[in-house]
């Protein structure tokens, strides 16, 4: 239950119960995800980010579901930009990307989910 001592440290609401059917296939997801990184909506990824992370972890929706993925990032950029985005998530350019993006977490250390990288800059002064 390391998910639910996490959550209470960091004031992160989360269900009491996994979601169904866990853990689900969320590659179109993260394609839909690399695609916002490379589109004009690109700064609104924290927020899509907070979206997507409620739709599964809070509500429980199945985010493996086009519809479900497309009816989380439309909270945040609008469902016409949203499923634009879904679209755009099945092209070569977009599918490389991911792959690219996998293999550097990989050379990272990446381990387990989720894997975060942070980099922080320090202001000149």
């Amino acid at each position: 239950m390391e998910r639910f001592r996490w959550a209470k440290a960091f004031s992160i609401p989360i269900a009491d119960e996994t979601p169904d059917g866990f853990p689900p296939s969320t590659l179109a997801c993260q394609r839909a995800l690399t695609a916002l990184t490379l589109s004009p909506h690109k700064s609104k990824l924290p927020s899509v980010l907070d979206a997507v992370y409620a739709t599964f972890w809070i509500d429980r929706k199945p985010i493996q579901n086009p519809e479900i993925v497309i009816a989380a990032l439309s909270k945040v950029v609008g469902e016409q930009n949203a499923k634009e985005l879904f679209e755009k998530g099945s092209t070569p350019e977009i599918k490389k990307r991911l792959a690219e993006a996998t293999e550097e977490a990989f050379q990272d250390g990446a381990f387990g989910l989720p894997w975060f990288v942070g980099e922080y800059f320090v202001p000149a002064m």
